[in-house]
């Protein structure tokens, strides 16, 4: 009686945990949904808050400080045009943001230098009639490096122009992968499209053409991610022939490492402080869902939840991760791919556009395609919502300063709030 007793007790154990072997090659840690992330130390980027589009080479959207809590806007300033694709905000270590901007009315584009209370400290030239071509990294030596169609321009924290040196073909990375020693990858704007590996000087140090690097429907800007080590470059292709993949490259020589199947309107690749890499794809019968793989490019998991096609990632400090949903809704899922919580967020507001970022605590900014900014603690309560004075097509890019501020970049000017 006693064994049919413990045959019943393991049955019914088995039944609790069910007793099918685990396909996937997540760790027990990984199983519970816990991920915490390292900061990666980065040599040839700015020790500051948001050096780079995507906060840091791996794209992460993390902030490495708290963002605000009451919700109020600042002060907001008005630029000389608009700013699509989303161009983003760069923000350096003693407080100066820096962003690009198209400028319609005299037809060129502009480097912007902004202090912290909203007073435009400087803007320079970058080229003319270039249009949704710039990108902006703040570098290790103290230079801001904007690379603005066929140009890498250097200027000093003052708007010193210290260099121009030309790249071959036409720059239109939203997000260029910088390497720990400086080097510049890019896609070229040009057929095929391939990608480029170039020094500051520019002098090229490899070209890969195997892999059309072209745009999907609503990506309006090639987007990098770094592993780790910056030894591997990550990059979507969107072609007309194929569905899409994300693609692995060698840093040092160019060479193809693996690919896994993306979809056409994949969002870019996130990569853990681990090296694994989280995006979006298309899945049958349910739509745009998340998945991972690994650093080699297995495939780790596979969720089941629709999500918003084309919408960025934001990855917490403990292997959150934070997406628009496809039914007007702010998801927040684990490192294993299991939905945490889910928040309805205002609808009708947009489909494309906009952005998802978090802070160093778990609070989450959901930037709307326009006007609105909502905040979400750590367990998806709603903390604050904000209306911004903007009514143009969309809020592009948003980074969050040491001073607990948002910035948010609209298509025709810059937000603070608090």
């Amino acid at each position: 009686m006693k064994r049919v007793a413990f045959l019943l007790s393991v049955l019914g154990t088995c039944a609790l945990v069910s007793c099918t072997r685990d396909k996937t090659p997540l760790g027990p840690v990984e199983r519970a949904g816990l991920c915490p992330q390292q900061e990666i130390p980065w040599p040839s980027i700015a020790d500051s808050p948001w050096p780079v589009m995507g906060a840091d080479p791996q794209g992460t959207h993390r902030g490495r400080y708290p963002g605000p809590r009451a919700g109020r806007v600042v002060w907001s300033l008005v630029l000389c045009g608009w700013s699509w694709p989303p161009l983003g905000v760069v923000v350096g270590g003693d407080g100066t943001i820096y962003l690009t901007t198209d400028c319609p009315t005299t037809k060129e584009t502009r480097l912007y230098a902004i202090a912290p209370d909203g007073t435009v400290m400087w803007s320079r030239h970058l080229c003319d009639e270039c249009y949704g071509s710039s990108a902006t990294v703040l570098l290790a030596d103290g230079r801001v490096l904007v690379l603005a169609w066929r140009y890498g321009i250097e200027f000093a924290s003052d708007g010193t122009e210290l260099s121009r040196y030309q790249i071959e073909g036409a720059n239109r990375t939203t997000k260029p992968g910088v390497g720990p020693d400086g080097t510049l990858y890019i896609v070229a704007y040009y057929y095929p499209f391939p990608a480029l590996a170039v020094q500051r000087g520019g002098n090229l140090l490899w070209t890969n053409s195997e892999t059309q690097f072209t745009l999907g429907e609503w990506n309006e800007g090639w987007w990098v991610s770094m592993s780790p080590a910056g030894d591997v470059v990550y990059l979507m292709t969107t072609g007309s022939a194929s569905p899409g993949s994300l693609v692995a490259l060698d840093a040092h020589t160019g060479t193809r490492l693996w690919e896994a199947p993306a979809s056409w309107d994949s969002c870019y690749p996130v990569v853990d402080s681990e090296g694994n890499l989280y995006y979006s794809r298309l899945r049958e019968e349910i739509g745009y869902v998340l998945c991972s793989v690994t650093d080699q490019g297995v495939l780790r998991w596979e969720g089941d939840y629709p999500v918003l096609p084309g919408a960025n990632l934001a990855l917490g400090v403990d292997g959150s991760l934070y997406v628009r949903g496809e039914k007007d809704e702010l998801l927040c899922f684990d490192c294993a791919g299991h939905l945490k919580w889910r928040v309805p967020v205002l609808s009708g507001l947009g489909r494309h556009g906009g952005e998802v970022v978090v802070d160093c605590e778990g609070t989450c900014y959901l930037v709307y395609p326009n006007r609105f900014v909502s905040a979400f603690d750590r367990s998806g309560h709603r903390m604050f919502t904000c209306e911004l004075p903007e009514r143009g097509i969309g809020l592009t890019g948003a980074a969050i300063s040491a001073e607990g501020r948002l910035y948010v970049l609209g298509e025709r000017g810059l937000y603070c709030i608090e």
